[in-house]
């Protein structure tokens, strides 16, 4: 499964999964509570040397959001706080 961390956040998530060399993620999204898209990270398959993917976040105001990760077979959803 996918964990998304720190959370709560302040300028930046990362995205780990054991499964991310077979299930590549085609685009992140983070969106508040009434589902507007607040930003788009498309094409993000590639993980950094501890596996893992880098997501910064910038301009983001303090409050908390939905992390929207898309691969090829599914769709995850995860709650996020950002902080000052």
């Amino acid at each position: 499964d996918f964990e998304v961390f720190p959370n709560p956040a302040r300028r930046e998530i990362f995205i780990q999964s054991k499964s991310l060399e077979q299930e590549a993620i085609l685009s992140v999204s983070l969106s508040d509570l009434a589902g507007k898209v607040i930003r788009v990270w498309p094409n993000r398959a590639v993980p950094d040397q501890d596996g893992r993917l880098h997501l910064p976040l910038p301009n983001c105001p303090p409050g908390v959001y939905f992390l929207k990760i898309e691969t090829a077979q599914r769709i995850i959803s995860r709650k996020l706080l950002i902080q000052n």
